[in-house]
């Protein structure tokens, strides 16, 4: 007997020709278990076309990951250039203003945050400059007349229970919110549907390397619409981070720089005559006493030898030699200052090596 199995979009035709005499042949009917041999195979089929459907709904899943992963990545690397060239841009000015500003429009070009406040903080959490991103001029003038954060409120904000990764996000439903006021925004809350809230708040603080809280971010409206998490906030943290780097750095410019005022005015109103000189043995300083006594001005000396100043040219060797002998200073060493006229005034001298 020959039997076939035909297939066809999955149905079953299974028949089989029984040879009769003469190479004729002739249909024979199937038997009980004939049937439920085909009935077995369809459930069998039925079976693997569901596993196909699966697997193709696995494949466009996955696809789907893969194309996102890609977005990611590209929203990534953009970010990446973007506070690159924040960082490269921070030296076009020496205004502190101005590059919190440049930092906080950083966050609206790497769509981040659609609105963004860099506030730095004094003592007791008063703030005493901030920049801007995102909002109008009479929003900025609203947010500086507007009455400050005391500091028991940015103690409760900045608390763990709002804590997520090293940011404080406040919720609309928190007591909070009223307390804080803020910049109305701009968002519809109509259209929230379980993301992020127009009353929504989120706080970066900005810290410096000895862990104080400097300064602080805020932003709102975010570009995905989503409540942030501390995966979705490191980018934004990273911002915070260069806004910090710029507030030391800007503070400590300022100390040097009324350090360096406060020696000037203690120089030049010293009675004794102050004379520094570089490694070359060339005239830097020479302060208002030195220009009574000695009749030359600042800037008749500046860069000529120290030499010029001693009736013994000699003197200033030994002094040296004195120095890198011993403790590096000498003290109270009698010899004799050369003025412009030419005249010697005799002088007690003390020295060291800076």
């Amino acid at each position: 007997m020959q039997c076939s199995l035909l297939i066809t979009h999955f149905e079953l035709i299974f028949f089989c020709l029984a040879p009769a005499k003469n190479n004729v042949y002739y249909y024979k009917s199937m038997s009980e278990t004939d049937s439920n041999i085909i009935l077995e195979l369809r459930g069998r089929i039925r079976g693997l076309e569901d596993e196909i459907e699966r697997l193709r709904e696995v494949i466009g899943e996955t696809q789907k990951h893969s194309d996102d992963l890609q977005s990611v990545y590209e929203d990534r690397k953009s970010q990446l250039i973007t506070l690159f060239d924040v960082t490269a841009r921070l030296s076009e000015t020496d205004s502190l203003s101005e590059q919190l500003d440049l930092v906080a429009g950083g966050v609206l070009k790497a769509r981040l945050f659609r609105r963004a406040i860099i506030s730095i903080f004094g003592e007791n959490f008063v703030r005493i400059d901030a920049g801007y991103a995102g909002l109008s001029k009479e929003e900025i003038e609203k947010h500086r007349a507007k009455p400050q954060i005391p500091e028991r409120l940015w103690k409760k904000i900045l608390s763990d229970e709002f804590r997520i990764g090293n940011s404080y996000y406040i919720p609309c439903n928190s007591e909070l919110i009223a307390e804080i006021g803020g910049i109305e925004s701009r968002l519809d809350e109509r259209v929230s549907t379980g993301g992020w809230h127009p009353s929504d708040m989120l706080f970066i603080p900005l810290v410096s390397v000895d862990g104080d809280k400097i300064g602080v971010m805020s932003v709102d409206d975010p570009f995905d619409s989503l409540r942030p998490t501390a995966g979705t906030l490191r980018f934004a943290e990273m911002f915070a981070r260069e806004a910090a780097t710029l507030i030391e750095r800007s503070g400590i410019q300022r100390d040097l720089a009324e350090t360096e005022l406060y020696l000037q005015k203690l120089i030049d109103s010293s009675a004794d005559i102050i004379v520094t000189t570089d490694a070359e043995g060339k005239i830097v300083i020479f302060n208002r006493a030195a220009e009574r006594i000695l009749g030359y001005t600042q800037e008749e000396v500046a860069g000529k030898p120290v030499t010029l100043l001693y009736e013994d040219e000699n003197v200033p060797r030994k002094v040296m030699h004195a120095m890198h002998e011993g403790t590096g200073r000498v003290e109270s060493m009698e010899v004799v200052a050369k003025t412009k006229s030419g005249d010697g005034i005799p002088i007690s001298l003390s020295a060291a090596i800076l």
